[in-house]
């Protein structure tokens, strides 16, 4: 079905049950299942059935849904997520404490988030069961930790449980496992 929107859309991103997507002229729009606020519109909300503006944004660059929270790039490179985020209880709109940002990704189902700064550092926070956000461990981080095995990261994707990552030569990096039920051959951290 066709959207109608007031300028060109340069980004969209789903997530399990809602979607983002950003124009050409900085705003951010969402709709879709908004009951753990990562609508980003500041209120718990069953459904929103046609594109909202989340006013309390501009100048965004990037949106990243998954399945409970909703990640926002500014064309500044601040980064502020809305949503049920990990074991948290739902929040809106906060901005997350990081040098500036190009690029997020967020993990569909697995509650976890890789960033790439501006300097093509990794970082990822979130939950960490089979070692999806590359840290060596399964801790779980609840701020952005530095993935300081990778370095020229131009490219970052967040799965459910396993993330993948490219470097600037071209390399692909994987870790984590595809799925929870796979048995330990599937473990890449």
């Amino acid at each position: 079905i066709y959207r109608p929107l007031a300028a060109p859309v340069i980004n969209v991103s789903c997530g399990r049950d809602h979607l983002g997507v950003v124009l050409n002229n900085g705003y951010v729009y969402t709709w879709g299942q908004g009951t753990d606020l990562q609508l980003g519109h500041g209120e718990d909300r069953n459904y929103i059935h046609e594109p909202t503006r989340v006013t309390a944004l501009e100048n965004v660059k990037q949106v990243s849904c998954a399945q409970m929270f909703t990640a926002f790039v500014t064309q500044t490179g601040e980064v502020f997520m809305s949503g049920r985020f990990s074991a948290y209880e739902p929040f809106t709109l906060y901005r997350v404490n990081l040098p500036p940002v190009k690029s997020v990704s967020s993990g569909w189902d697995g509650n976890h988030i890789a960033a790439i700064l501006t300097t093509q550092e990794l970082y990822t926070w979130g939950d960490n069961d089979v070692g999806q956000l590359g840290h060596g461990d399964t801790e779980m981080s609840n701020v952005p930790t530095h993935v300081d095995t990778l370095i020229n990261v131009t490219q970052v994707s967040c799965g459910a449980y396993h993330t993948a990552a490219i470097r600037d030569t071209g390399e692909l990096y994987t870790w984590g496992r595809l799925s929870p039920a796979a048995d330990d051959e599937a473990n890449w951290y």
